[in-house]
């Protein structure tokens, strides 16, 4: 695996990966100067911002001048930067663990011990294992971590880049959206709707299970299509930053290597840790990434010159993914400025009112769905638009956890289609693979997906899913 060729190889083909986000951004400003601006009155309770749902109220005009335009770009790297930092030590880490062949050593044995598995069984390991970890961190942004592993793997066993990518992103759109215990969204959402703090645990655990299903037959039925003929690869015509591991070579532990991985294993275990129990943020990832940079450098022997020319061939191989996550945050700023994001919402909200209680929850899921391309944080939307869902849902006749559900399938789902979701264009950026050729990919699951979680909603409606 070459993590140290520029990941930009993967974007020389098609359209640039900024061309998109460049169109949206264009959108987004136009949209800026039609819309009327307005706002919500908002109050912090308890730590927590909420709002008024009966308190919009159209404001004073405030349009996106040329000159906005070409700040947002600057915005847009002021208000990713803790990300960014992360995005550039993530890259630095496995730049070292690419370079002292710890990662193609342990995918070299991991590789002769699944010759003989079937690949639906490997894959529903895989899938297990990404969807527990978003279940309960809700940092699908370690994809960027998680693929450079899988990929290789993928493509030793026979199948292509998408393959690989795909087990792990489409386990952490599943894993994120019905977490039972996300963070980012329900952590958040169910405290605003008065719910006691992540209820509803076992019906979202089996919405994770049901919907893995689908998710799981339609990689495994990509990947055998692939390995039957490569040349229906998606990617075919595209050169990417990665290789099989060379089979031919007998990689073997040495007590140096080993003693890197278990260095490597206990900073990853203790980061896992503290997302889990104390509250990681970017700061603590950051700083974990960047250990694991320098003490397996410092366990192999590596000189100070050498993990300084390593830290800069990984921050490298992260510069396209950070330059497209800023436009994403471009748009989401010169919306902010311009106060039409509240327009929007109040706007969309019309559309879950007076109807029947099932129709009310799937239109809650779409509504969410709709949100999510304007504001693509799953913390932000269940602050702003929660205290909207609850009072409509409560007027619904619509429990609210079924709300609180409805609300995080729309954030969670979307959250690998919209371009606009910045953290998600950047892991696309970062594994070289073009935006337009994932969303493809993607739809046909996307829609699959989306029925699923409507009929998991009507359930939930039928047998009033609570406790309110």
């Amino acid at each position: 695996m070459h993590l140290q060729k520029s990941r930009t190889q993967g974007l020389t083909r098609g359209r640039h990966a900024f061309y998109y986000l460049m169109i949206v951004l264009f959108f987004a400003f136009i949209l800026a100067n039609i819309l009327p601006s307005g706002a919500f009155t908002r109050e912090t309770v308890d730590g927590i911002t909420k709002v008024d749902p009966n308190s919009y109220r159209v404001t004073e005009k405030v349009y996106a001048t040329i000159p906005m335009f070409f700040e947002s770009f600057y915005y847009g790297v002021v208000n990713t930067a803790s990300l960014m930092a992360l995005m550039f030590f993530v890259g630095f880490g496995f730049q070292v663990l690419t370079e002292i062949k710890l990662i193609e050593t342990a995918i070299f044995r991991l590789t002769k011990s699944l010759k003989n598995v079937p690949f639906v069984v490997v894959v529903i390991i895989l899938f297990a294992a990404f969807e527990v970890v978003n279940w309960f961190t809700g940092l699908y942004d370690l994809g960027i971590v998680f693929i450079p592993m899988v990929v290789p793997l993928c493509l030793a066993l026979g199948y292509d880049v998408m393959t690989g990518a795909a087990i792990v992103l489409v386990a952490e759109c599943i894993g994120f959206a019905a977490a039972p215990a996300n963070p980012w969204f329900g952590g958040i959402a169910q405290p605003i709707a008065e719910l006691p703090l992540y209820s509803g645990f076992g019906y979202r655990v089996i919405c994770s299970l049901v919907l893995s299903v689908p998710g799981i037959l339609f990689v495994c039925r990509y990947a055998a299509k692939v390995k039957k003929n490569p040349e229906l690869s998606v990617l075919k015509d595209i050169n990417l930053p990665y290789k099989a591991v060379d089979e031919s070579e007998e990689l073997k532990w040495s007590p140096r290597l080993i003693l890197a991985g278990v260095v490597f294993l206990g900073i990853f275990g203790y980061m896992i840790y503290g997302s889990l129990k104390l509250g990681f943020s970017y700061l603590e990832l950051t700083a974990c990434f960047t250990a694991i940079g320098l003490l397996c450098s410092v366990v192999m022997g590596v000189n100070l010159e050498e993990i300084c020319r390593k830290m800069e061939r990984g921050m490298r191989t992260m510069f396209m993914a950070a330059m497209v996550m800023l436009f994403a945050r471009s748009v989401l700023w010169l919306l902010t400025e311009t106060q039409v994001i509240d327009t929007v919402i109040y706007g969309l909200s019309f559309l879950v009112r007076g109807l029947p209680v099932w129709l009310s929850a799937i239109m809650m899921f779409i509504v969410q769905t709709i949100i999510n391309f304007f504001v693509p944080s799953g913390s932000g939307q269940a602050a702003l638009t929660m205290p909207i869902m609850v009072p409509l849902a409560d007027m619904a006749g619509l429990n609210r956890q079924i709300a609180c559900l409805a609300s995080q399938f729309g954030d969670g789902f979307s959250n690998f289609m919209w371009p606009t979701v910045g953290s998600f264009i950047a892991i696309l950026a970062g594994t070289g693979i073009p935006y337009q050729k994932w969303a493809k990919w993607f739809l046909p699951l996307f829609l699959i997906i989306t029925g699923c979680a409507v009929v998991l909603l009507v359930v939930a409606v039928a047998i009033n899913l609570g406790p309110f």
